[in-house]
């Protein structure tokens, strides 16, 4: 009977390192997941703040650097009649 005792020993041995391997999978799988959450996590918070800090930022160097426009001596004439109003009248007795 030392012969089947030994061979169970070696088939328990064997079940427990097939089930430690499944183990180890699944705990890889679920810290690579997590993993993958707070680095998503890390690079969303990082935008947001570059976003709103460049934001803060932009404003006042781009009224800092905006050029000046030259003032004009005129100003704008507006026309007197409608750009569609046409200066002259047709008589629509020749179309006919």
């Amino acid at each position: 009977m030392a012969g089947r005792a030994e061979a169970d020993v070696i088939a328990e041995a064997i079940d427990t390192a097939v089930a430690l391997g499944w183990a180890l999978a699944a705990w890889v799988a679920v810290l690579a997941a997590v993993g993958t959450v707070v680095a998503l996590a890390r690079l969303a918070t990082g935008a947001w703040a570059v976003r709103g800090l460049w934001r803060a930022l932009s404003g006042p160097l781009t009224a800092e650097q905006a050029p000046q426009a030259p003032e004009s001596s005129q100003t704008p004439q507006r026309p007197t009649e409608p750009l569609w109003a046409h200066s002259e009248r047709h008589d629509y007795e020749d179309a006919a």
